[in-house]
């Protein structure tokens, strides 16, 4: 349905446009996160609690001992950059304030003195000590000896440079001075008042502000068009101060650096300093510490406190974590500072907006709100188109589901039959038209209960398989489509069960009936499957091979399986024919299975061994060799009753493998032990072909044992040489040619024919037993015969079975090369016939014909 595939390429379209947009819109929301919000939390220092490590689970306890109260502006900028490396590292701190604006005098620094000691005396020594500005390091150094003594302490925010350095000539102190942009802010305010040639800092007598002075004079030289001059905040009341500032113009860049007690003892937040100083000032006022930004300050570039406070934090890690000496810490003033202007003061004096450094912090922007909102809306719209986006793909699948299921219900009556169809194929043969096999029992299992008497007749065609290699399969699956029409016919006018049961078997079920060998059914079913098929311009005779089951001997399902088993014996039988399935065939199936039992397990426990016959050379009456024959221990069980079933159930290859190994070992063994060697044969069984790694096996073997090719003999029979391929020419050819002879046993007993002997390079033939039974009294001169045609095409005579004298004479006459039998010795285990030997005495008997083999 294209237009399905249509809506769903639109459907696809859209939740890849929605996923992109909703991308964007995580984007933009991150962007504005880090532009608007974290940037202005950390111009305004807003700062947020976090967690600190829970009871028991903290390694170390530091301590931050700060010169301001918990209200002083650095305070909790400092606390939070503290808190945030070391609740990483599990780290508890507690802190402690001098509020040193407030009380600074050398009997308040005494009092905390001796409220430090009393304290420390409760609890054990802390692992580390962090001090905050000038006046916590004065304390800290001034009393190292009685609080902290051994202790690291690093102190940071430090404006005293010379306290600084004295501090870090301990052993025991190290830390970071703060960093000034005092140098960034009046270069800035310069670009912003290019017409001021004056430069004037407010400071006050505090340790903070002392430090402040001596900063700012000491920048002097390096703004040289500029002259410097100082307001001591602590020698003016506000009155004063007013009048002063009110006075100055833009001439004149104006620095508020410390501004915390004036002329009449009064102390000031820094909130309130700010709104005194900018508030009576005629020229901007200008700032490089903490706090007045957005209240008054026109600008200046501000210190980022957290971070100075972290890295001193991390200083102190490292040296109770890892072991780092404290003097080894060297001092440093780097910490992040970032600009920060108002745009209120900026328009108020007029300065030009365009001249503040780039990246700055802009305050009170016109139009501020309006942008933000405006991005806000922007990046909400994003949103709304995302889940606009979903919404129409969720719409799309919606109705197309709904479409779908209008079209499936509209098309029900299809799909019922569409599943009809299916489930016929699902249970009938393709080519056939005949229930499968599957479908066919489960229906057997169903009824055949319910019936008293039945039938099952099971054909296997014989010749299909060399059909379909001679002609091609097209010509044999036309066969089987006019046979499964045929069956389909019968099944419909006799009432029966027709299946196809394997790949050229096939079932027919009689129910109600019990047929025997005289009943017409067994007519019909040759007729059906006796048919001739047109090749080419003549005919092919085909024909079957059936076994019969009744529920005379079997009841269910089982009449299947006998009457599969009757199918098979008239196979090994001939082919082209039907077995009913009796007690006998049940008994001989059972002796089968035993022996099946019998063979597995002598192969698995590997429980045969070799019995060796010697044969005779008829001209010097010695030992010229022997054969290698195969039992089963402690089993009374001949090889012709065994080894076809090895062959019927596919041991045979195993055993082909195992008996050369015994043979060959045994060869290794009577060599070491000093026994002259002749060669030795052992039987291959045609059913071998199909080991197709045989031949490298053998010379793996011939060399493992260092055993010469020419001493094992491999004996074919003469159903090999129908079985003539590519693999097996090249095979015997490998064979050969590494030395190994091939002896073709049981001549005249099958499909005797010289003009086989092309085939397989053999050097001898053995005339099987039978053939001198019937022969040599009565038809001497058929065997003469043989025996010349044989010595003609320059092969040797072997005769078996030989159990009397007269047999070994006249055989011996007639110029047989070797002779093998009871006469001589039955076939023995090697220990009893490695040294045996003829006894009775060579036979001068001159051939007929004056020949010998070459």
């Amino acid at each position: 349905m294209k237009h399905h595939e249509k809506y769903h390429n639109i459907s696809d379209i859209l939740i890849s446009i929605g996923i992109l947009l909703f991308f964007l819109f995580l984007l933009f929301l991150l962007r504005f996160w880090n532009e608007e919000i974290r940037t202005k939390n950390t111009a305004q220092t807003q700062i947020t609690d976090t967690v600190s490590p829970e009871e028991g689970q903290e390694k170390y306890q530091f301590c931050f001992l700060s010169s301001y109260s918990a209200s002083f502006g650095t305070f909790m900028p400092q606390l939070e950059g503290i808190r945030s490396m070391l609740d990483a590292h599990q780290i508890k701190l507690d802190n402690f304030s001098m509020n040193s604006k407030k009380f600074d005098s050398e009997g308040d620094y005494l009092a905390f003195f001796y409220y430090m000691q009393a304290l420390l005396k409760q609890r054990k020594p802390y692992d580390a000590i962090l001090v905050g500005d000038d006046a916590a390091l004065e304390f800290t150094m001034k009393y190292q000896e009685e609080l902290f003594p051994h202790t690291p302490i690093v102190f940071f925010a430090v404006n005293n440079q010379e306290t600084a350095e004295l501090a870090a000539q301990n052993d025991y102190i190290c830390g970071y001075v703060e960093p000034y942009f005092l140098e960034n802010t009046i270069a800035a305010a310069m670009k912003l008042q290019p017409e001021a040639d004056k430069l004037i800092c407010i400071y006050d007598d505090s340790l903070t502000g002392v430090a402040d002075r001596q900063n700012f004079y000491a920048l002097e030289t390096k703004f040289p068009s500029l002259r410097f001059g100082g307001l001591d905040f602590s020698n003016y009341t506000p009155a004063e101060l007013r009048n002063i500032l009110s006075g100055l113009d833009k001439t004149t860049i104006l620095l508020y650096l410390s501004a915390f007690r004036d002329k009449d003892g009064r102390n000031y937040t820094i909130p309130e300093s700010v709104a005194l100083i900018t508030g009576a000032s005629g020229t901007p006022v200008y700032h490089d510490g903490y706090g007045g930004f957005g209240d008054g300050i026109t600008g200046g570039r501000q210190l980022d406190y957290a971070k100075l406070a972290s890295n001193a934090a991390y200083a102190a890690v490292e040296i109770v974590e890892k072991g780092i000496p404290t003097k080894d810490i060297r001092l440093s003033a780097s910490a992040p500072g970032t600009f920060i202007f108002d745009y209120k003061a900026l328009v108020k004096y007029g300065l030009n907006r365009r001249k503040v450094p780039r990246n700055a912090v802009i305050l009170h922007a016109p139009g501020e709100g309006m942008m933000l909102y405006l991005r806000i809306f922007g990046i909400m719209l994003l949103l709304a188109a995302s889940l606009a986006c979903f919404w129409a793909n969720a719409s799309i699948n919606r109705w197309l589901s709904e479409r779908t299921a209008e079209e499936l219900k509209a098309s029900n009556q299809g799909l019922l039959a569409l599943q009809q169809e299916l489930q016929y194929e699902a249970s009938h043969d393709n080519m056939t038209k005949l229930m499968n096999r599957h479908t066919v029992v489960q229906y057997l299992q169903t009824r055949l209960p319910m019936e008293k008497q039945y039938s099952a007749v099971l054909m296997d065609v014989d010749n299909l398989k060399e059909i379909n290699e001679s002609h091609g399969h097209e010509v044999g699956d036309d066969y089987l489509g006019k046979l499964g029409q045929m069956l389909r016919e019968y099944s419909y006018s006799h009432k029966v069960v027709a299946a196809r049961f394997g790949g050229d078997a096939f079932l027919i079920v009689y129910l109600g009936r019990v047929l025997t060998q005289d009943s017409e059914e067994i007519q019909d079913i040759n007729h059906i499957f006796k048919q001739s098929i047109e090749v080419g311009t003549g005919k092919i005779l085909m024909s079957a091979s059936g076994g019969v089951a009744t529920s005379e001997t079997a009841s269910g399902v089982r009449v299947v399986m006998d009457a599969d088993t009757a199918a098979a014996e008239a196979k090994r039988n001939g082919k082209n024919q039907i077995i009913f399935y009796s007690d006998k065939l049940r008994e001989k199936t059972e002796r089968d299975n035993e022996l099946r039992k019998l063979v597995q397990d002598a192969v698995l426990e590997e429980n045969l061994y070799m019995v060796y016959q010697p044969q005779v050379d008829c001209l010097s009456g010695r030992v010229s060799g022997y054969e290698a024959l195969v039992r089963i221990r402690g089993e009374a069980v001949s090889p012709g009753i065994f080894i076809p079933i090895a062959e019927r159930y596919g041991y045979i290859s195993t055993i082909g493998r195992m008996t050369t190994r015994m043979v060959i070992r045994q060869l290794a063994r009577w060599r070491n032990e000093g026994t002259a060697l002749r060669p030795i044969s052992v039987n291959f069984s045609s059913y071998q072909l199909n080991d197709l790694g045989y031949v490298d096996y053998v010379f793996e073997l011939l060399e493992q044992y260092r055993i010469a090719a020419k001493y094992l003999v491999l004996e074919v029979t003469e159903s090999i040489l129908l079985e003539e391929t590519e693999h097996s020419r090249e095979m015997f050819r490998r064979l050969t040619e590494a030395g190994i002879c091939i002896h073709l046993d049981d001549f005249g007993t099958g499909y005797s024919s010289f003009g086989y002997l092309s085939y397989i390079p053999i050097s001898a033939l053995k005339i099987d037993k039978t053939l001198v039974d019937r022969y040599l009294v009565d038809n001497e001169d058929l065997l003469a015969s043989l025996i010349n045609t044989i010595h003609y095409l320059g092969k040797r005579v072997i005769v078996e079975g030989v159990e009397q004298r007269w047999q070994y004479e006249r055989l011996h006459a007639l110029s047989c090369d070797t002779i093998q039998g009871y006469y001589f010795s039955r076939p023995e285990e090697p220990e009893k016939i490695r040294d045996w030997e003829p006894e009775e005495p060579k036979i001068s008997i001159v051939p007929v014909d004056g020949t010998r083999a070459l």
